[in-house]
Order: structure tokens, then sequence, then C-alpha cells
């Protein structure tokens, strides 16, 4: 009977090593950048809040930003790269750019246009 509680207590050990492990590896391969970041960008006077959404494809990453107005603008390029942003889109012709970096739920960066720079911040709401 001792020998069959210890095995069920080994294997019950190593199941939550492996579940432990698995979390870890999802932290770190990126998953908690995935989901939705209420965004604010102070100095702009319209359009200036609303939800990024952030999603993954493989290996890359993908991101639609949806204004509170209800506009739509997907960001035609988007990378992170060590809790890094790197993006770009066009808008009506005008390419606009963006950077960032994540602090745990946090985002903060600056997105730029033309000869006019802001930064913004944004946090994670799921």
């Amino acid at each position: 009977m001792k020998i069959k509680a210890k095995i069920l207590f080994f294997l019950v050990l190593l199941c939550f090593a492996f579940t432990w492990t698995s979390c870890a590896t999802g932290r770190a391969s990126g998953k908690s950048y995935i989901g939705k970041w209420r965004y604010e960008i102070p100095d702009m006077t319209s359009d200036n809040s609303g939800i990024l959404v952030i999603s993954k494809e493989g290996d890359n990453y993908k991101c639609i930003a949806y204004t509170d107005s209800g506009y739509e603008q997907p960001i035609d390029k988007f990378n992170i790269t060590d809790g890094k942003i790197s993006a770009s889109y066009d808008s009506m012709g005008t390419l606009v750019e963006f950077d960032g970096t994540f602090d745990g739920n946090n985002l903060s960066g600056i997105i730029s246009a033309e000869d006019v720079t802001m930064s913004y911040t944004a946090t994670k709401v799921e």
C-alpha cells in the first residue's frame, strides 16, 4: 500500500510540474501579449482612444485597432520582439509608425506620422 501511495504522490508531483512548466512556457512565448488592450493617445483631439486586439497566427503577431468612434484599422506590419512593439500602417496615404514597450499588463510608446509624434499608453483588459 505504501508503494502505491508513493507512486500516486510522484504522479501528482509530475503533473503539477508539467502544468507549471506549460504555463511558464506560454508566458515566455508571448501569449501574455495576446488579447485586448485599452489604448489612449492623450495629445490627439479625435479618435484618441479605443482597443488594440493582438492575436497570433503561427509565429506572427497580428493587430487591429478599433477606435471608440467605431473605426477599424488593421495594422499591416506588426512585430513583437523581446517585449517591444514595432509597427506601421497606411492611413489614407500617410505612413503611421509606432513603437512601444510592454511592462506586465501595461504598454507605452510613441506613435508618429509625418512630422507629428505623440505618446500613447495601453492597459490589458482581456
